[in-house]
């Protein structure tokens, strides 16, 4: 919000600087006859390329922060599918352990069968949520203060050198034209990186919800073939006799 109120006074400063320099070449304006065409026309370039730096800088600053704030938004994310993903593991281990009897039948193969692809696809599951949090890309930053710093004494070194005396609002420009470079490269390079964490993010959690639907399958199973059954071992048939008298 801070970043979109900044951009709003940059270009409410630009059409108030617009508004006066179109009053001032006006011919209802008093200054209008002691004012050449040139003279205006050269600081209204000058305060365009001003203006157009700054709501570039603010611009490209806002993005950056848009997508820092992305990154942690996603990474903070995984929480849950990790701790989704330990109890569902959980559960297929604790369902692999409840099996007994152990017998060749086809209970036994109707349980096995969900169980391995629960494992599968928890394992798919479990190399997404390290890709999202671990992708592997290298993010970008903007130069630190003690970066900042030296570039301007450089700077001022170098100006001296050439006999150059830059003011402070020189050195302003030029540090503001470096710093927009820094965040337009790094808020291109997060913003695909975060792009990349999305896509891993979504598969996981995709492969997760299909986990738990073969752990519910593979206990749904198991419950079956584990109810009590009524067997008859052993029918024996009586025959009654009658007694001699």
């Amino acid at each position: 919000m801070g970043s979109c109120a900044e951009l709003a006074a940059v270009s409410r400063s630009t059409r108030q600087v617009l508004r006066a320099c179109l009053h001032l070449t006006s011919p209802s304006c008093g200054c209008y006859h002691s004012l050449s065409s040139h003279t205006v026309t050269h600081s209204l370039r000058g305060v365009m390329m001003s203006e157009s730096l700054d709501f570039r800088y603010e611009l490209y600053r806002a993005m950056y922060q848009r997508e820092h704030e992305r990154r942690m938004r996603i990474e903070s994310g995984m929480a849950l599918p990790a701790g989704a993903l330990s109890l569902i593991l959980g559960g297929g281990t604790y369902y692999v352990a409840s099996l007994r009897p152990f017998s060749a039948s086809v209970g036994t193969v109707l349980f096995l069968v969900p169980v391995a692809a629960l494992f599968v696809v928890a394992c798919i599951s479990a190399v997404y949520v390290y890709r999202t949090l671990h992708s592997g890309a290298k993010y970008s930053y903007p130069p630190t203060a003690r970066e900042i710093d030296e570039y301007v004494r450089r700077v001022r070194h170098y100006a001296s050198q050439k006999g150059e005396n830059l003011s402070d609002e020189d050195i302003e420009n030029e540090l503001k034209s470096r710093l927009l470079v820094s965040y337009r490269e790094a808020a291109t390079d997060n913003a695909l990186n975060n792009d990349a964490k999305a896509g891993y993010r979504t598969r996981a959690y995709s492969s997760l919800i299909v986990a738990l639907g073969f752990l519910l399958l593979s206990g749904f199973v198991l419950t079956v073939r584990q109810l009590p059954t009524h067997q008859v071992h052993d029918v024996r048939i009586v025959q009654e006799t009658s007694l001699p008298p």
